[in-house]
Protein backbone atom coordinates (compact mmCIF):
# COMPACT_ATOMS: atom_id res chain seq x y z
CA UNK A 1 0.00 0.00 0.00
CA UNK A 2 3.07 2.25 0.40
CA UNK A 3 3.49 2.73 -3.51
CA UNK A 4 -0.44 3.87 -3.61
CA UNK A 5 -0.30 5.93 -0.49
CA UNK A 6 2.49 8.09 -1.73
CA UNK A 7 -0.03 8.55 -5.08
CA UNK A 8 -3.18 8.80 -3.90
CA UNK A 9 -2.56 9.97 0.00
CA UNK A 10 -6.12 9.13 0.80
CA UNK A 11 -6.33 5.60 0.61
CA UNK A 12 -5.80 4.36 4.28
CA UNK A 13 -6.60 0.75 4.98
CA UNK A 14 -6.88 -0.54 8.45
CA UNK A 15 -5.82 -4.42 9.35
CA UNK A 16 -8.31 -6.11 8.13
CA UNK A 17 -10.20 -3.98 5.49
CA UNK A 18 -10.66 -5.27 2.03
CA UNK A 19 -8.29 -3.99 -0.98
CA UNK A 20 -6.97 -5.47 -4.00
CA UNK A 21 -3.71 -5.07 -5.97
CA UNK A 22 -2.73 -4.95 -9.77
CA UNK A 23 1.12 -4.99 -11.55
CA UNK A 24 1.11 -1.83 -13.08
CA UNK A 25 3.47 -0.49 -15.91
CA UNK A 26 5.28 2.34 -13.22
CA UNK A 27 5.73 5.93 -14.68
CA UNK A 28 9.14 7.50 -15.38
CA UNK A 29 9.00 9.26 -12.35
CA UNK A 30 8.15 6.09 -10.65
CA UNK A 31 11.44 5.04 -11.19
CA UNK A 32 14.49 5.19 -8.97
CA UNK A 33 17.87 3.95 -10.08
CA UNK A 34 20.48 4.12 -6.71
CA UNK A 35 24.23 2.66 -7.13
CA UNK A 36 26.41 1.88 -4.77
CA UNK A 37 29.93 1.36 -4.16
CA UNK A 38 31.61 -1.93 -2.11
CA UNK A 39 34.97 -1.89 -1.68
CA UNK A 40 36.99 -4.90 -1.12
CA UNK A 41 40.32 -5.28 0.12
CA UNK A 42 42.37 -8.25 1.32
CA UNK A 43 40.41 -9.74 4.53
CA UNK A 44 38.90 -6.61 5.43
CA UNK A 45 35.38 -6.32 6.28
CA UNK A 46 33.84 -4.76 2.90
CA UNK A 47 33.07 -1.36 2.55
CA UNK A 48 29.79 -0.03 1.18
CA UNK A 49 29.35 3.41 0.53
CA UNK A 50 26.00 5.22 -0.68
CA UNK A 51 27.54 6.87 -3.73
CA UNK A 52 29.09 5.75 -6.91
CA UNK A 53 32.64 6.38 -7.19
CA UNK A 54 35.00 5.53 -9.68
CA UNK A 55 37.29 3.16 -9.16
CA UNK A 56 40.37 5.75 -8.74
CA UNK A 57 37.99 7.67 -6.48
CA UNK A 58 37.53 4.67 -4.09
CA UNK A 59 40.80 3.28 -3.94
CA UNK A 60 41.79 6.94 -3.30
CA UNK A 61 39.45 7.05 -0.56
CA UNK A 62 40.72 3.80 1.17
CA UNK A 63 43.97 5.15 1.07
CA UNK A 64 42.90 8.21 3.19
CA UNK A 65 40.89 6.02 5.62
CA UNK A 66 43.93 3.66 5.99
CA UNK A 67 46.13 6.67 6.80
CA UNK A 68 43.66 7.87 9.43
CA UNK A 69 42.26 5.19 10.93
CA UNK A 70 45.54 2.83 10.51
CA UNK A 71 48.87 5.11 10.35
CA UNK A 72 51.61 2.59 8.93
CA UNK A 73 49.31 0.02 7.36
CA UNK A 74 50.33 0.19 3.35
CA UNK A 75 47.22 -0.22 1.26
CA UNK A 76 48.14 -2.18 -2.20
CA UNK A 77 46.45 -0.55 -4.76
CA UNK A 78 46.29 -3.40 -6.98
CA UNK A 79 44.74 -6.06 -4.66
CA UNK A 80 41.23 -3.88 -4.43
CA UNK A 81 38.19 -4.92 -5.96
CA UNK A 82 35.67 -2.42 -6.50
CA UNK A 83 32.02 -3.05 -7.01
CA UNK A 84 29.25 -0.64 -8.44
CA UNK A 85 25.61 -2.52 -7.49
CA UNK A 86 22.73 -1.12 -9.17
CA UNK A 87 19.69 -1.05 -7.60
CA UNK A 88 16.22 -0.14 -9.75
CA UNK A 89 13.23 0.37 -6.78
CA UNK A 90 9.95 0.57 -9.33
CA UNK A 91 6.46 1.61 -8.16
CA UNK A 92 4.74 -1.11 -10.04
CA UNK A 93 2.16 -2.35 -7.47
CA UNK A 94 -0.65 -0.27 -6.55
CA UNK A 95 -3.24 -1.32 -4.16
CA UNK A 96 -7.20 0.07 -4.70
CA UNK A 97 -10.64 -1.02 -3.71
CA UNK A 98 -14.39 0.07 -5.30
CA UNK A 99 -14.28 3.38 -4.09
CA UNK A 100 -10.66 4.31 -4.85
CA UNK A 101 -9.94 3.38 -8.47
CA UNK A 102 -8.74 6.57 -10.60
CA UNK A 103 -5.08 6.09 -9.43
CA UNK A 104 -4.92 3.18 -11.50
CA UNK A 105 -2.47 3.90 -15.01
CA UNK A 106 -1.88 0.95 -17.45
CA UNK A 107 -2.18 -2.46 -16.07
CA UNK A 108 0.72 -4.42 -16.74
CA UNK A 109 -1.26 -7.40 -17.63
CA UNK A 110 1.76 -9.46 -18.96
CA UNK A 111 2.91 -9.48 -15.39
CA UNK A 112 -0.27 -10.06 -14.22
CA UNK A 113 -0.59 -13.44 -15.35
CA UNK A 114 2.95 -14.25 -14.40
CA UNK A 115 2.58 -13.58 -10.83
CA UNK A 116 -0.78 -15.07 -10.54
CA UNK A 117 -1.41 -17.50 -12.95
CA UNK A 118 2.13 -19.21 -14.61
CA UNK A 119 4.19 -18.38 -11.11
CA UNK A 120 1.47 -20.79 -9.49
CA UNK A 121 1.18 -23.30 -12.27
CA UNK A 122 4.59 -24.22 -13.62
CA UNK A 123 5.97 -25.80 -10.14
CA UNK A 124 2.74 -28.33 -10.67
CA UNK A 125 3.04 -28.91 -13.79
CA UNK A 126 6.95 -29.39 -13.58
CA UNK A 127 6.25 -32.03 -10.87
CA UNK A 128 3.74 -33.32 -12.81
CA UNK A 129 5.94 -33.76 -16.07
CA UNK A 130 3.21 -31.96 -18.22
CA UNK A 131 4.18 -29.15 -20.50
CA UNK A 132 3.23 -25.61 -19.77
CA UNK A 133 4.74 -24.30 -23.18
CA UNK A 134 0.94 -23.23 -24.70
CA UNK A 135 0.21 -21.49 -21.29
CA UNK A 136 2.76 -19.12 -21.55
CA UNK A 137 1.00 -15.84 -24.07
CA UNK A 138 2.63 -14.70 -26.63
CA UNK A 139 1.51 -11.20 -26.96
CA UNK A 140 0.45 -8.69 -24.36
CA UNK A 141 -3.03 -7.72 -24.10
CA UNK A 142 -4.19 -4.19 -24.10
CA UNK A 143 -7.10 -3.34 -21.74
CA UNK A 144 -8.47 0.24 -22.74
CA UNK A 145 -9.05 3.10 -20.20
CA UNK A 146 -12.41 4.38 -20.23
CA UNK A 147 -11.87 7.22 -18.29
Amino acid sequence: MWNTQTIFPNFNKQIGQRYYWLHVIPAPEDIEVTVKTEIHYQDYEKIILDEDKSKPDAIKWLVEQAKTKRPGVEIDVKKVRVLHKKTVNQKDVLAFDRSHQNHIGTVDWQQMIQKNILGKVKPIFENLNWSYGELIPEKKRRVKDER
